[in-house]
């Protein structure tokens, strides 16, 4: 049996070392386009598109087990309750989960925003209105993006050792240009 405790406790560490690097992060990005005119602008658009990618690439599963591999259907389907209504429910899950992720990116530079002095009115409500508008685009193109996967995997499910080795060589090949595009920066410089 699992300790929720335990998984409460590691997933808020996880958040908070997310949290903290794109804090880290947004202050260099802060200080790159200090001088810029309309620097803010391009801070929340460059920092806007990391936590849409964060928020799909990490609830982009959550959402694929949650709307299209839903085992509980029939029993659902059979209570009196609206088809509708379960759907909203799961999408709310959804965009709560597709939220926290994209929050974990986006939050931390608005706090840094604030922090390197942009404290007006405007300042403070826009970016707040954006984190909403993050969550919505990541819910969608999370849902997206698990239909696709939805579609792949039921094409894959009787080819699975094969799936398995393509995996397994498309990590292999990704760490092997890491490696030579690393070694490759240290002896130009």
């Amino acid at each position: 049996k699992r300790n929720n405790g335990f998984a409460i406790g590691l997933g808020a560490f996880i958040y908070l070392v997310f949290f903290g690097t794109f804090f880290a992060l947004s202050f260099l990005f802060m200080e790159g386009l200090k001088g810029a005119p309309d620097g803010g602008a391009i801070y929340f658009s460059i920092l806007g598109i990391i936590a849409v990618f964060v928020g799909v690439i990490g609830s982009v599963f959550t959402t694929y087990n949650m709307l299209y591999l839903a085992k509980d259907n029939e029993q659902l389907l059979s209570l009196p309750i609206k088809p509708s209504a379960i759907l909203f429910t799961r999408i709310t899950v959804v965009f709560i989960t597709s939220f926290v992720y994209s929050s974990s990116v986006f939050l931390p530079s608005v706090i840094c925003y604030w922090i390197n002095g942009f404290t007006s009115i405007f300042n403070i409500i826009n970016p707040i209105i954006a984190l909403f508008i993050v969550g919505i685009k990541t819910t969608t193109l999370t849902c997206i993006f698990g239909f696709i996967i939805a579609l792949i995997a039921v094409r894959v499910k009787k080819k699975r050792s094969r799936c398995d080795n393509t995996y397994r060589c498309i990590l292999f090949r990704l760490c092997k240009n890491v490696v030579v595009y690393y070694s490759f920066s240290r002896k130009c410089n």
